[in-house]
């Protein structure tokens, strides 16, 4: 299939670009010069594979199945994916980097962001740049038994799930069944209600125990690294929401935000997904809207500098509440931190406004 065809068959798909200030605008154009590329072609690969993996074993996932907001189908996005893999695999995972055999390779939908989206929640976007948040895994001491200053803890599902999906438990949930995870805000688990003489006592396993303002940072970046709780290094992700929503106006005020997730202990890092998550890793990994750019989507953020133009290659493999739906804003995986001033150098290698082009296989 040629360039050209291509690129009209997604103008096809897209329609007529809404005026500036309306919905997210992608139009179809050459990858062309993108000056410096940075990416970790491995790592970029690894991502692709097993997100490629989690739509063979979810085919009927929504983020997984829907033509994006993009005009980018599922098919087109798997194409895309594959083609990362094998690039890497055949050794030429550095063409990921040359932006001439990107050209030879992929083609490139520009991204105009939702303006009205962005003013209604109080972020000024200029013209085409969409904004780049920055996320992590901080790594926190911890402890495998309450004592002073470590009292307060992560916890997993309540035990009364135990056998039960995601699905099947929420399901019971929306049927009006009172499930002890959707009972309780996150200030009461907080507080305690697990706890012995607490409303719920014993009813959910605390997995490790944290001083509280670690278990909200905890909550807010979805997946913590503990050092010193029985182990060395151990991770521990979300698992289950209470099903409150996320409430922007509290992101700064984490005591007055009720939305509480339980986590579980995995083996590494994971994004998308529910009881089945997708493996991800920094650098090379954003959470974003999965549902209007789709799981897979590949994207060039891309600015320029005193030293010139720059692109960076991720992919969307995670999401949160702050992007149903969110077609402005993309939220980076920078890594694991154990300090604030190591997190904010590392995360100034990505500006806080960008270009974005979601980069497809042909």
């Amino acid at each position: 299939m040629t360039r050209r065809l291509v690129v009209a068959l997604l103008l096809s798909a897209l329609g007529a670009s809404p005026a500036r200030g309306g919905p997210a605008a992608f139009q179809p154009e050459p990858v062309g010069a993108l000056g410096e590329v940075t990416t970790d072609p491995e790592a970029l690969a690894r991502v692709a594979a097993d997100i490629l993996r989690y739509l063979d074993a979810h085919p009927d996932d929504r983020a997984a199945t829907a033509v994006a907001a993009t005009g980018i189908d599922a098919e087109t996005r798997r194409r895309t994916l594959e083609r990362v893999v094998a690039l890497v695999a055949a050794g030429s995972g550095a063409s990921l980097r040359d932006p001439a055999l990107l050209d030879q390779s992929f083609t490139a939908v520009r991204w105009s962001p939702d303006h009205d989206g962005a003013a209604a929640r109080g972020v000024r976007l200029d013209g085409d740049e969409i904004r780049v948040t920055k996320y992590l895994v901080w790594e926190h001491e911890g402890r495998a038994a309450p004592e002073p200053g470590f009292d307060t803890a992560l916890y997993g599902v309540p035990t009364e799930e135990s056998g039960l999906t995601t699905a099947e438990a929420d399901a019971r949930i929306a049927a009006g069944d009172d499930l002890v995870r959707a009972r309780y805000t996150r200030k009461q688990v907080l507080d305690g209600v697990f706890l012995d003489g607490g409303l719920a006592a014993g009813a959910a396993p605390p997995l490790v125990w944290l001083p509280r303002a670690s278990v909200h940072e905890a909550l807010m970046q979805g997946t913590v690294r503990v050092v010193g709780a029985g182990g060395d290094g151990r991770f521990f992700n979300v698992h289950r929401h209470n099903h409150i929503a996320w409430s922007p106006e509290a992101a700064r005020t984490p005591e007055r935000q009720d939305r509480l997730w339980y986590f579980r202990e995995v083996p590494g890092i994971l994004g998308y997904g529910s009881d089945d998550k997708v493996r991800i890793e920094p650098g090379v990994t954003v959470a974003g809207d999965v549902v209007g750019l789709g799981l897979g989507a590949l994207v060039s953020l891309e600015w320029t500098d005193a030293a010139g133009p720059h692109a960076r290659l991720v992919v969307v493999g995670d999401t949160g509440g702050a992007f149903e739906p969110n077609l402005f804003q993309l939220d980076w995986l920078v890594g694991v931190f154990a300090d604030r001033a190591s997190f904010d150098a590392a995360a100034k290698a990505v500006p806080d406004r960008v270009r974005a082009r979601l980069i497809v296989a042909p």
